[in-house]
């Protein structure tokens, strides 16, 4: 068994089009056509080599000749599709063979298009143009998803750490934690305001979320005031009803963190709104 590797030389960005024709006047004419453009270009005579080619040079496109010696444009195309460092690039077939069963073929192998012999120039030149197009938008689709895919799977850990601090209190088999369960299915069921009381940083806001979440008020909105932050009654919790956070929660819930530190004014004031 012979194992080899190849140093990839491709480049980041660049787009490389290999030519594969067992004719050099064939070889020589696509060159000229498509020298100046923007790609670089390389080029063989033969399957095999067009195989070690684009394993090293990860072309953009192949023009590729069907019929050659040794190995036809069908094999190497078949093999370039079955192997993961090749499969992306584009084949264009190169052919005289005019019939539609050779064209099916092709498709059928994973080519994208044919170009038929004699070539014509501007023929040649608009169709990789397009092809390689192609290429670049599609290789922009699947940078951007691997980006949003590895974005999702950021926010989805954020959410997870989140929910994990706030449902932390209400986890586990423990004689307390069960108690505390039954409590907030019993307050969800209510109505009523519902008050608090547990050393800070036990887990106040969790309970509150999970009342929130188990009532039918679960699909409204949730909203938390830090009382620190609440000065006078002018002040977003008590403002105009529409633009209030009081009016914002309605229909859901509002949790009123710290509710002890505000001022005996706010006091009278959420009391009265509380019985309104």
């Amino acid at each position: 068994m012979v194992v080899s590797s190849l140093v990839s030389t491709h480049r980041e960005g660049e787009d490389v089009v290999l030519l594969v024709d067992d004719d050099p006047s064939n070889l020589a004419l696509l060159e000229r056509a498509l020298r100046g453009r923007g790609y670089r270009l390389v080029s063989c005579q033969a399957g095999a080599e067009a195989l070690e080619l684009a394993r090293r040079e990860r072309p953009t496109l192949v023009l590729l000749d069907v019929v050659m010696p040794a190995m036809d444009g069908y094999e190497v195309c078949s093999r370039l599709k079955a192997d993961e460092q090749t499969r992306d690039c584009a084949v264009v077939f190169l052919s005289a063979l005019d019939e539609a069963d050779h064209k099916v073929r092709g498709l059928e192998l994973g080519a994208v298009d044919y170009l038929a012999k004699p070539f014509d120039r501007e023929e040649v030149i608009t169709r990789v143009q397009t092809h390689v197009t192609v290429q670049r938008l599609q290789r922009q689709l699947q940078r951007r998803t691997r980006e949003l895919e590895r974005e999702l799977r950021v926010a989805q850990q954020l959410v997870a750490d989140q929910r994990d601090r706030h449902e932390g209190p209400l986890l586990g088999g423990s004689a307390p934690a069960r108690a505390l369960r039954e409590s907030v299915a019993a307050a969800a069921e209510s109505e009523e305001p519902v008050l608090l009381l547990s050393p800070a940083g036990a887990g106040e806001e969790a309970a509150a979320r999970a009342i929130h979440h188990q009532s039918p008020r679960g699909e409204r909105p949730f909203l938390r005031v830090d009382c620190l932050s609440v000065e006078a009654a002018d002040t977003p919790l008590f403002a105009s009803e529409g633009a209030s956070k009081w009016g914002l929660a309605r229909g859901g819930t509002i949790y009123l963190d710290r509710v002890e530190v505000l001022a005996e004014s706010l006091q009278q004031e959420l009391a009265r709104r509380l019985v309104e």
